[in-house]
């Protein structure tokens, strides 16, 4: 089982840093969820229909953002230390 400390320190994939691709997929889901829940309420006819992927982009939004920040914060921490920087002045 992987822990939850080891997911949000996640700072590469395959030696590409990742922090990209997780701010750019809570960028897209969250504001497309909050969409998708206006027009759920407004058409009723796409309740029954969209209901479950309204929920789901809610979900995986919401688990993006400790995602995105985690591997922010390591890639912060990995280029300040190839710099050779001190990270108190961020």
């Amino acid at each position: 089982m992987v822990s939850l400390p080891y997911l949000l320190s996640m700072d590469t994939v395959f030696g590409v840093p990742v922090h990209p691709l997780l701010v750019h997929a809570v960028v897209v889901l969250v504001p497309l969820a909050a969409l998708m829940s206006i027009l759920i309420v407004i058409k009723p006819v796409w309740r029954t229909k969209y209901k479950w992927l309204t929920a789901v982009l809610v979900v995986v939004g919401t688990a993006t953002i400790p995602l995105a920040t985690g591997s922010g914060e390591s890639l912060r921490g990995r280029i300040f230390q190839i710099k050779g920087q001190n990270n108190a002045l961020l």
